[in-house]
């Protein structure tokens, strides 16, 4: 029987390039509680989310959303209209097959049919993450599907002054290919609409908020600025921590051997074939403690006995 646990130790860097102030717009740790730690300090409103364990396994270190929760801008992230260069990061849990957003910045289509209507970066009902400037219709899409109940980094870098390839998606690191409903649509700036509302967890209507998220989500990261593939990969590598698997493993002790006696240590997997394990020892008491340790991880049901030799 395999017994494996793992431990996530977080390491903490000074990622030289990668912390830009000045492009950083809106940072939450969620430790806790829902302040902005950037400069901007954005002030939120948080609509029943509450304080949940990380991927870490800390408490109280992450946000959790139940489908009927959400966290809302009390004044919509000016830095996203009219930014032609936008960068989305956050670590998240889904939890749930519906359509669900994790961040938007958006007015509903409704009052504007047909035009850029901000961005909406959401989970579709095949677990692919999408990316929505205007109508319904008009989404790209990533092909590669999110596990539920698996943490994942996900991260949107927008260049709206390419010419091709204005979107790029990444997951843990990866950059995933990309299926477009009409690449010719992506506007090259964020729409300015004055009743545009940001929210994580969630996306404005005529009927409310929709598509609130179902799962955890922790430590978003927002920067008026298209990050590089190679600053991607290096955010992960940093926020993910390192992973130590811990095997067990076994010890062997008596209490009532004879002093001066010599034993032997066998071990047997069907109680009928035992072979030696190590050399014979004489007992100098009648406590011992065996010097080696025996891994329990990936091996067969193991007995053990000492074997009095005459």
């Amino acid at each position: 029987m395999k017994n494996q646990y793992k431990l996530s130790i977080l390491a903490v860097f000074a990622l030289l390039g990668l912390t830009n102030t000045n492009a950083q717009i809106a940072y939450f740790k969620f430790d806790g509680n829902a302040q902005d730690s950037s400069a901007s300090s954005n002030q939120v409103t948080v609509f029943g989310t509450t304080s949940a364990e990380d991927r870490f396994g800390r408490p109280d270190h992450c946000y959790a959303f139940d489908g009927a929760s959400y966290i809302q801008f009390n004044n919509a992230l000016q830095e996203i209209k009219g930014a032609s260069n936008l960068t989305i990061a956050a670590w998240i849990l889904p939890q749930s097959t519906k359509q669900i957003s994790i961040f938007s910045h958006w007015v509903p289509t409704y009052f504007y049919p047909g035009t850029s209507c901000g961005i909406i970066l959401g989970i579709n009902t095949n677990s692919q993450l999408y990316i929505n400037y205007r109508s319904e219709s008009d989404v790209t899409t990533a092909t590669y599907p999110l596990t539920l109940n698996n943490w994942s980094y996900i991260t949107l870098v927008y260049d709206g002054t390419a010419l091709t390839n204005k979107v790029s998606v990444y997951v843990n690191g990866e950059i995933v290919p990309l299926n477009y409903s009409n690449a010719s649509l992506i506007p090259s700036q964020i729409a300015d609409i004055a009743t545009q509302t940001t929210i994580i967890g969630g996306r404005a209507s005529q009927f409310g908020v929709l598509d609130k998220f179902v799962g955890k989500i922790d430590d978003v990261k927002i920067f008026k600025s298209s990050i590089s593939s190679d600053q991607v990969m290096s955010f992960y590598n940093a926020e993910k921590g390192a992973v130590l698997a811990l095997d067990f493993a076994v010890s062997l002790r008596s209490s009532n051997l004879t002093s001066g006696q010599t034993y032997q240590v066998q071990k047997s997997i069907d109680l009928q074939t035992w072979d030696n394990d190590g050399s014979p020892f004489v007992a100098i008491s009648t406590n011992w403690v065996s010097d080696k340790f025996w891994p329990t991880s990936g091996q067969p049901k193991t007995f053990f006995r000492l074997k009095l030799i005459e």
